[in-house]
């Protein structure tokens, strides 16, 4: 695609358009956490807010290459005329000046900002919370007399809007000149996610389980703070890595982690484009990588499933018995008996984190020495 000032105006316009579905998005999950009085929809809007300079600083790139372009092309005009040219030189001149002011300062100025901005309210709110107790944070999850079926259509329609938005971006960064919307891309996909966990949670707060609420209260701000310093280190990691002529810079509030669920090609693809722009050259052609890259999937996926099949089995000792609980709650429980702990052996429950179990040595003698 040539690179005229028509290709810039319509990246400059998906640019407005991200902007405002970013802005809408965070007014309504601050105006959705008022409602609900809810600490997790709360720190969502922090969340989504902090996606806004990703958007104006990605419009004004845009709409100064759109300018230099214009300067550009009456520049080539003119000399062809020889008439004014030299006057028209000057600002041709403070136009590439500003685009790379735009490069070397604003990308990575919204990085660093962004980077501390999530970190900064992401571990706030997280003490914040922590520090109230798990019954407290229960019971502030949802406030009483919330639809919990009110809450759930909200999330499922901010998570359409947010992915439909992020999918339509990220096909536009296939085009070589377009590729700085992966940033705001990827951060819409964050967006999409945790409206995907709360409309989950909505589900389990609608039958009366609001423990899976309260613990995305606690695990969001700390995938915010993770996500910033995925972003600092990002961000002091390129200021050491080689540059190519002429290559796309990739500036840090492009999530490298959740560009992997906003791009459309392979989990791999995206990996070994992200170790070639760190390292400067082409590691992914080594037969050392693609041999790894072959096999590093299928290791994945079965030492997930041996993990999520391990944390099933329970192995109580001959002197313990195990309580079991799930989302919080005994489960290990006999209606004509009462409460009835797992005896020793081999048990199986549901994978963690849903389920949960807890050994005590009740056959064994404890023994305690006051004195000499």
């Amino acid at each position: 695609m040539s690179q005229d000032q028509h290709v810039y105006a319509r990246a400059s316009k998906a640019a407005g358009i991200g902007f405002l579905v970013q802005l809408i998005l965070s007014i309504a999950f601050a105006l959705a956490g008022l409602w609900a009085q809810s600490h997790a929809l709360t720190v969502v809007g922090w969340h989504a807010f902090g996606g806004l300079p990703i958007w104006l600083i990605l419009i004004i790139l845009y709409h100064q290459h759109r300018i230099e372009r214009v300067e550009t092309l009456e520049a080539e005009q003119l000399a062809r005329t020889d008439a004014l040219f030299d006057e028209h030189a000057d600002d041709l001149i403070l136009a590439h000046t500003r685009l790379e002011r735009i490069y070397k300062w604003g990308l990575g100025g919204v990085s660093l900002v962004l980077a501390l901005y999530l970190i900064t309210v992401g571990f706030v709110r997280y003490l914040s919370t922590i520090g109230q107790g798990w019954e407290i944070i229960q019971d502030e999850a949802i406030r009483d007399g919330a639809d919990p079926l009110i809450l759930l259509v909200l999330m499922i329609v901010a998570a359409f809007v947010s992915f439909v938005m992020a999918r339509y971006i990220a096909g536009m960064t296939r085009i070589a000149e377009w590729q700085l919307l992966r940033g705001g891309a990827s951060y819409l996909m964050g967006i999409f996610l945790l409206s995907l966990l709360l409309s989950v949670a909505a589900v389990f707060a609608y039958v009366g389980e609001v423990e899976v609420l309260a613990a995305l209260s606690v695990a969001i701000p700390i995938l915010m703070t993770l996500i910033g310093l995925e972003m600092l280190l990002t961000f002091f990691m390129s200021a050491y890595r080689p540059r190519r002529a002429g290559e796309v810079p990739r500036p840090a509030f492009d999530s490298r982690v959740l560009g992997w669920f906003t791009s459309p090609e392979s989990i791999a693809r995206i990996i070994s484009e992200t170790i070639n722009y760190q390292f400067g050259f082409e590691v992914s052609r080594s037969w050392f990588y693609r041999l790894i890259a072959r096999a590093v999937t299928p290791l994945l996926v079965f030492g997930l499933l041996t993990l999520i099949l391990l944390s099933s089995l329970v192995i109580v000792g001959p002197y313990e018995q195990a309580i079991v609980t799930r989302f919080g709650r005994i489960v290990t429980f006999d209606s004509s008996t009462g409460e009835k702990p797992m005896p020793p052996g081999l048990h199986l429950k549901w994978p963690w984190p849903i389920s949960k179990a807890t050994l005590y040595p009740v056959g064994r003698v404890q023994q305690l020495s006051v004195g000499s």
